[in-house]
């Protein structure tokens, strides 16, 4: 059902009401009356049958504009998650492939991930310990002599303060 259809239904439905005071004027004042005429009272009793007719017709299109929005609102939802995954899809699009890569959470994503950090620590620390390698050849030509005999004070120093076996 369409909004065009629903408006047609909603038109038929402001026909067939019938406001209080026309029913006050065509039924109830042929009711109220002490005598009147058997052609009145079946007029009276034809147009409350027409009014119960009408009342039925009213409920089936209450009944169907009811069917109509509940469609409309999963509709709707449905929808509106739709637009969710599309927008996730663009924003998905937006990103460059290397945060992609990132962003994933596959067995071989994490694996080539660990890979690719292994290798750059290993570079990172060959680079430092070059570094500091050439640093302590320069520290070790100026000042050998007296590391040697530090050591060597030190080995001293540590073989005579270990306890020795008591045996």
């Amino acid at each position: 059902m369409n909004e065009q259809e629903l408006n047609k239904l909603l038109k038929q439905l402001d026909v067939r009401y019938v406001v209080k005071e026309e029913l006050s004027t065509e039924v109830l004042h042929i009711v109220g009356q002490r005598y009147a005429t058997r052609e009145e009272f079946a007029k009276a009793l034809g147009r409350i049958d027409a009014l119960i007719e009408d009342q039925q017709k009213n409920t089936q299109l209450l009944s169907q504009i009811y069917d109509f929005l509940q469609e409309h609102r999963e509709n709707d939802s449905e929808a509106k998650i739709k637009i969710k995954m599309l927008e996730e899809r663009l924003n998905d699009m937006d990103k460059s492939a290397f945060q992609l890569f990132l962003e994933r959470r596959t067995p071989a994503a994490l694996i080539t991930k660990t890979a690719v950090l292994a290798i750059l620590f290993y570079l990172a620390l060959d680079f430092i310990s070059q570094l500091i390698g050439k640093q302590a050849d320069a520290f070790m030509e100026r000042n050998g002599c007296y590391v040697a005999i530090v050591t060597l004070i030190g080995s001293y120093l540590t073989a005579s303060l270990k306890p020795k076996d008591k045996g």
